[in-house]
């Protein structure tokens, strides 16, 4: 979207406690997720990815990295235990999040794809008993739909890029249950 979108994303996350993106985002962006260009010092933003299966690439520059600044993947009960240890020892900070209760996994009875299905409540709860108290998430867009659908967000920014892509657009939100308007998340 141009260097000014780029510029002010940057002062948002350096004005939040972590940056969250979801499994997919991570793999296909290989994000560092920290904040450049916008001020020197400070605490370095804690990086957070939703990674159910624990599938982040050992190799990805948010594990390279997590020396400088912390990592932290919110991973279901399956996760590997090979892969628990392997981004242990990198300095990768784990937190087990239970599955989503399958009475939550559907708005107005239409089922939600929320990937592996965290509970992302109890998600953000570790975070906060961790020390985090402001979250901002990048995406991708089956992560923004899960926190839309399961009431999370408080604010949602768009930059737009001033063209259309159409359906072959990567999507910012996933898909979310069709429901009557009054009914959606907002």
């Amino acid at each position: 979207t141009g260097a000014a979108a780029r510029h002010r994303v940057h002062a948002m996350r350096r004005a939040v406690d972590a940056v969250m993106v979801g499994i997919g985002t991570a793999s296909a962006d290989d994000p560092m997720l920290n904040a450049r260009g916008v001020g020197a010092g400070g605490r370095a933003v804690r990086r957070v990815v939703v990674d159910p299966r624990l599938r982040l690439s050992l190799g990805s520059r948010l594990v390279r990295t997590a020396a400088e600044a912390p990592v932290t993947l919110l991973h279901g009960p399956d996760a590997p235990q090979a892969r628990h240890d392997a981004l242990r020892q990198a300095g990768v900070t784990l937190i087990a999040v239970p599955p989503v209760p399958r009475d939550q996994r559907s708005v107005h009875g239409q089922p939600v794809r929320l990937g592996d299905a965290l509970d992302l409540a109890a998600g953000l709860r570790a975070l906060g008993d961790a020390g985090v108290s402001s979250v901002f998430c990048e995406g991708g867009g089956t992560l923004a739909a899960a926190l839309l659908a399961a009431r999370l967000v408080d604010e949602v920014v768009f930059f737009t890029a001033g063209r259309v892509f159409g359906a072959a657009g990567v999507p910012g939100i996933g898909t979310l249950a069709p429901a009557p308007l009054a009914g959606m998340p907002a």
